[in-house]
């Protein structure tokens, strides 16, 4: 009797257990597909003419603001500049004709961030280094470990004299005849390999218009505020959106963000351009300048009361989208919260799924002719309503178009004057191979029906009684935008013009469709080869015009160094202190049709 009780007791338990545990709810985001092992780099600032060559590619293609970077590319700058953001307040700044690999990125195994620097001048602002050397700097003569965070540039001369100098930090620099510690306020010079001397003091100062450019360009991804918003992961972003739009509180997301200043018929995922990511598939590169964070986590959803917001979500992704395509198109919307294909239809939203085909005329659905999904600016040939609405019956998906761009694409000298040319992948219409029309996406709940005022009359219920969102209002900072401009502009300007901040974008011909050069049959050459883009066919031993060159600077004894060289990272190296203007929030609302319960406060 006591053996059967216990028995008994026991299935009681195992039973509790079981069904204690926890089972999904439909108020539960869909699930992140984030690339694992897999970290991308990207583009934060691009003034100029930017060439970026893939791994394994032969040709260069020419990029823009948020063009994402991955391990064994390569980045060179014309008659430009550029800033590459590694995540965790890392920045690469690279002058006019400078030449970077990127060898390692941050992954499952390792976290080293490992780069080659070819040529030319560059800055490296460390504002986080998880452990000593886990960042690491290779040049032709010599290896540079850093040891901790901080700030350092680098400038490698015409003649490959290379010169490290320590605005704050620490650093290793091995070369053939040992290694050598140099510390914060002292510079190192070697030549073919070996050290010129022992490391000396220097002036910390604003010498060139570089130096002046990174001082800008660090004041302004320096600023934090006190009030997160977003996960950890991407908190280093909280500025920038909060300069470019507004936040408010929605049930049951929490805060989310507003852009400000956007036309009417704006939609996410339509001003960029798609690009192929070998390990992640079509990855988004968008044109605002706040889109990194806002297309690569998180979800955009629409209200009527003031248009797209985005709800910030941890992981990355190259697009939160769904698909769908045939023979002929292709096209998008993005994807809700709870993993659905957003749709806009009679100025309501439904992201709980659709019961039928996806509407053609919603107004959240971008759809390309097949041969224009590379185009370099999608909302230039996105097809009309009229027009989408002629294809027929459409079903998106959460799976990508099986798609690979041409890679016997034709490559096009692009001449660059005195500094040579270099070659660009001019990407033809790309073929499907083994396609297959996409099947809906999995239903969690019942799918939502278009509303009508007949369905009104019939229930009783308006529609703004079944909204599920609770929404605070918070205003922002700045004075509203107007809208009905243009998206192609720039979205906000910051006091002070260029040296406060302002990011052009995109600065690429590509994007007006204007093309030069000359094609030419060159496949079976060396990469290599090609790059005659930075340095072109010069005399050697010819004296360096570039600005910052590595004989401009002058030394002086450790008494007179600057003290803005310790302090913090916020700090400029310049001995005057100067900072960019301050950015004033910009937010602005695109209010269409009329329902949903909004609470302002």
């Amino acid at each position: 009797m006591r053996k059967t009780a216990l028995l008994a007791a026991t299935v009681i338990v195992l039973g509790v257990c079981a069904f204690g545990q926890e089972t999904p709810t439909q108020s539960q985001p869909a699930q992140e597909q984030n690339d694992k092992g897999t970290s991308y780099a990207h583009l934060s600032y691009v003034d100029g003419r930017i060439f970026l060559q893939r791994a394994s590619d032969l040709g260069y293609e020419e990029v823009t603001i948020n063009t994402p970077i991955s391990e064994g590319d390569r980045l060179g700058t014309a008659d430009g500049r550029t800033e590459i953001s590694f995540g965790g307040t890392k920045f690469a700044r690279l002058d006019n004709d400078t030449k970077i690999d990127i060898q390692t990125l941050p992954g499952d195994v390792s976290s080293k961030i490992r780069l080659r620097h070819w040529s030319g001048n560059l800055y490296l602002d460390l504002g986080s280094l998880d452990k000593e050397k886990n960042f690491e700097l290779l040049t032709p003569k010599a290896t540079f470990y850093f040891l901790e965070k901080g700030l350092y540039r680098i400038d490698i001369g015409a003649d490959g004299r290379t010169e490290i100098l320590v605005f704050k930090g620490l650093v290793e620099t091995a070369a053939e005849d040992g290694s050598i510690l140099v510390k914060e306020g002292q510079r190192l010079a070697l030549t073919d390999g070996r050290f010129d001397g022992r490391p000396n003091d220097f002036f910390v100062g604003a010498d060139d218009a570089f130096d002046r450019w990174n001082n800008d360009r660090a004041a302004l991804v320096q600023r934090f505020y006190a009030q997160s918003r977003l996960p950890g992961d991407i908190a280093e972003y909280e500025s920038e959106l909060e300069a470019y739009g507004h936040w408010s509180e929605i049930d049951p997301f929490g805060f989310v963000w507003i852009p400000g200043g956007m036309a009417p018929n704006w939609r996410p995922y339509s001003w960029g351009h798609w690009t192929w990511l070998p390990m992640a598939g079509w990855c988004w590169v968008p044109y605002e300048p706040w889109g990194w964070c806002t297309y690569h986590y998180g979800r955009w959803q629409w209200n009527p009361g003031f248009g797209w917001y985005w709800i910030p979500m941890s992981g990355w992704g190259p697009a939160w989208v769904n698909w769908w395509w045939d023979d002929f198109y292709y096209g998008w919307a993005p994807m809700s919260w709870w993993g659905y294909p957003g749709i806009i239809y009679n100025n309501y939203y439904y992201g709980h799924g659709w019961d039928g085909d996806y509407p053609s005329d919603s107004r959240a659905l971008t759809v390309v002719r097949k041969d224009q999904l590379q185009d370099p600016n999608v909302s230039r040939v996105a097809m009309r309503s009229d027009e989408i609405r002629a294809i027929g019956h459409l079903r998106l998906t959460e799976t990508a178009p099986i798609l690979r761009p041409d890679p016997n694409a034709p490559l096009r000298l692009e001449p660059l004057g005195d500094r040579g040319g270099v070659l660009i992948r001019k990407d033809g219409p790309a073929e499907i191979t083994g396609n297959e029309l996409p099947s809906g996406p999995r239903l969690i709940r019942s799918a939502d029906r278009p509303r009508s005022a007949d369905m009104e009359k019939e229930t009783g219920q308006s529609p703004n009684d079944s909204s599920p969102a609770r929404i605070i209002e918070r205003t922002g900072k700045g004075q509203d935008v107007p809208s009905g401009s243009s998206p192609e502009r720039r979205i906000r300007k910051t006091e002070g013009g260029e040296s406060a901040g302002i990011i052009p974008f995109p600065s690429s011909s590509r994007i007006s469709g204007e093309s030069s050069g000359k094609h030419v049959s060159l496949s079976g050459l060396l990469r290599d080869k090609f790059y005659r883009v930075l340095q072109g066919d010069r005399a050697s031993g010819s004296s360096s015009s570039k600005s910052g060159s590595v004989s401009g600077r002058s030394s002086s004894s450790s008494s007179n160094r600057s003290s803005s060289a310790g302090s913090s990272r916020s700090s400029s190296p310049s001995r005057s202190g100067s900072s960019s203007s301050s950015r004033s929030g910009s937010s602005g609302r695109s209010s269409s049709g009329s329902s949903g319960s909004v609470k302002k406060k």
